[in-house]
């Protein structure tokens, strides 16, 4: 089967990007030809162990790839908003893209989070008319399933992490003493982390810094780590 992944481009250290590059790794590896056109990169072809990048920068790019490649299906890994009339996005924009993946019988899967309770009218239109939607919780596949998204058309499939960087820190105390040292973090605090970056009014991290303010309340010991760029 040919896959397509519309997304952030997979040479990227975002979180989108990363997810998108895992699970090209493991569609890959179960037979599947995997291909790229993300909305940032710009250019010739790139050849990667895990699929093959293609232009899609603009509008024009996109329906390029749709219409050599030919993938199978588009995993769409954005979020449900982009693909709204009303997203002022420029280029980013997607709200065409569904349209022209089904003028091609192009299957559109979008794997998207869910953010909130209630789904916004936009957001249960939009999800209505594609071929499946995929949250990245059980959640938020509940939640669509009883605001007007047939069951049929939604499940979940939680982020991929590297277990091999990503894991619970051992037990031991003098371990824990040595890795604040070395991060520069107070040893007697109660550690608050925030990893967002810092270009979208979507991460509100004066809105962080608001909360953290009422959380010194009720946890005096707390010290709160924003991780941004």
């Amino acid at each position: 089967m040919k896959i397509g992944f519309i997304c952030d481009s997979p040479l990227l250290p975002t979180g989108y990007a990363k997810v998108a590059r895992n699970l090209a790794i493991h569609l890959q590896g179960l037979g599947n030809d995997i291909s790229f056109c993300p909305i940032q990169y710009m250019g010739s072809p790139l050849k990667l162990d895990y699929g093959v990048v293609y232009e899609g920068d603009e509008h024009r790019s996109v329906l390029r790839y749709l219409d050599s490649v030919r993938p199978d299906a588009i995993v769409h890994i954005r979020d449900l908003f982009v693909m709204s009339p009303r997203y002022r996005g420029g280029e980013e924009n997607a709200s065409w893209l569904p349209a022209a993946c089904k003028s091609r019988n192009i299957k559109f899967i979008s794997y998207s989070p869910v953010h909130s309770s209630p789904l916004s009218y936009e957001e249960i239109r939009i999800a209505q008319v594609l071929d499946y939607n995929i949250t990245m919780t059980r959640w938020g596949r509940d939640l669509m399933g009883t605001q007007g998204v047939p069951q049929e058309q939604v499940d979940y499939l939680y982020h991929g992490v590297d277990r091999g960087v990503y894991k619970p820190l051992s037990t031991n105390d003098i371990q824990k003493s040595q890795l604040r040292e070395e991060l520069g973090l107070p040893a007697d605090k109660k550690i608050v982390g925030s990893v967002a970056v810092n270009y979208d009014f979507r991460k509100q991290l004066p809105l962080t810094m608001k909360a953290f303010q009422l959380l010194l309340k009720a946890v005096p010991e707390a010290h709160l780590v924003v991780w941004t760029e």
